[in-house]
């Protein structure tokens, strides 16, 4: 395995076992928070919301996501939006595991959300190193190391800071709304939440072709906590 590769994945507490060879040993995780959210409308305006709490999980084994935000918008009507990914199919839920109902064609873009975290990107590059050593492009951008790994197809770049974790993580998309962009997210401000050498941003800031889409204060964060996401959604519209 390269070792830019390895050490990202030492930085962020991904190195397990004797020696720390298994660069795997983060299947899931969950992190909490708050912030704001401008999103891209079909009649090419954007639209305005406060995050008032999020909590997010994800499997990067499956992979599988549930995106569970309230959040209030700019005429200061609060509602719940709970967004699921597992494999290919997407749903969205009334409450965690319950009230399932699909969400077509929405499954690609909500599984770059697993892979553009920091543990996400890295471990999609571990397994690629894994399966076929070499397939990782590490290269430099502005004295900084990058690792591109394809995922789905679609090459994904990080950007790694002093510390070696990914300090801005970029894919090219195909927006529902925007059509071809970039997707980005920005991260600063590592915490090793649980005292157990694992480090994830306290900040998080998610942009499409540059413009600020999601900016996320992370209060909390757990690393392979028991996260459920149901094999398929029920034909009678229940994820439970």
């Amino acid at each position: 395995m390269q070792p830019a590769v390895v050490a990202a994945a030492e930085a962020l507490g991904m190195a397990r076992g004797l020696g720390g060879l298994e660069m795997d040993s983060i299947n899931t995780i969950q992190f909490s928070g708050s912030g704001s959210q401008r999103l891209p409308t079909d009649g090419g305006d954007w639209a305005q919301f406060e995050i008032n709490s999020a909590t997010i999980g994800m499997s990067y084994y499956i992979p599988a996501m549930r995106w569970d935000m309230e959040r209030t918008d700019s005429q200061g009507e609060t509602r719940r939006t709970i967004r699921v990914v597992r494999d290919e199919e997407a749903w969205n839920e009334t409450r965690p595991g319950i009230g399932g109902t699909p969400a077509e064609g929405r499954a690609a873009e909500r599984r770059h959300q697993i892979w553009l975290t920091p543990h996400g990107v890295v471990r999609a590059a571990v397994d690629a190193e894994t399966e076929n050593p070499g397939s990782v492009t590490v290269g430099s951008a502005d004295g900084r190391t990058t690792l591109t790994v394809s995922v789905d197809g679609i090459p994904i770049t990080a950007i790694l800071d002093e510390d070696n974790r990914p300090e801005r993580v970029e894919m090219p998309i195909d927006h529902p709304v925007l059509g071809e962009t970039t997707l980005s997210a920005e991260y600063s401000g590592y915490v090793d939440w649980q005292l157990l050498d694992v480090y994830f941003p306290s900040r998080i800031v998610q942009s499409l072709d540059g413009a600020v889409t999601t900016y996320l204060t992370v209060d909390d964060f757990y690393q392979n906590p028991y996260v459920v996401f149901p094999d398929a959604l029920p034909e009678d519209g229940s994820s439970q």
